[in-house]
């Protein structure tokens, strides 16, 4: 049995078993679809149907805006199409923003996957070559706002309040 350690082991074992077209965020932009719908778009709760009980969907294409149907049966069309835009807000004006690779990680989780790594290898893991992902992730991590060493403490309390 062998253990996989680095992600581009992954890819080395898929090419061997299937072809690869294109990698995210190197080949293929990704966008922010998710926020901005939510900015432009009604959260599915509130449209006009209910969405959970709908087995068909029909969409109708308009010049700016998309209007939606929803069919709780497949062979009735008994609702009307609505848009489930917010209101003075159009599909046309849909602009996602490229999202940039990498991930935000928590530092408790990668103090974690640290404590880890050094029981299983040992305290110098970070000079083994095959777990260079993992100290590139512990060196170069994207969430620097969260400091752990950071202390709050409140100050004296004054008379001289305003």
């Amino acid at each position: 049995m062998s253990v996989i350690f680095d992600p581009q082991m992954y890819v080395n074992l898929f090419t061997k078993h299937a072809t690869i077209v294109k990698h995210l965020g190197v080949d293929v932009e990704v966008y922010d679809w998710k926020n901005e719908v939510t900015n432009v778009c009604k959260p599915p709760g509130s449209w006009h149907f209910k969405f959970n009980a709908c087995k068909r969907f029909i969409l109708h294409k308009g010049r700016q805006n998309v209007s939606v149907q929803g069919e709780e049966n497949y062979r009735s069309e008994c609702t009307q199409p609505k848009y489930v835009t917010k209101k003075g807000r159009r599909c046309a004006e849909l602009e996602p923003v490229i999202r940039r690779k990498g991930n935000k990680i928590n530092i408790k989780k990668i103090a974690d996957v640290s404590n880890l790594l050094s029981k299983h290898f040992g305290e110098d893991w970070r000079t083994i070559e095959s777990l260079a992902y993992y100290r590139d992730i512990e060196l170069n991590n994207d969430n620097s706002e969260e400091r752990e060493d950071l202390v709050c403490v409140p100050l004296e309390e004054s008379d001289n309040c305003i």
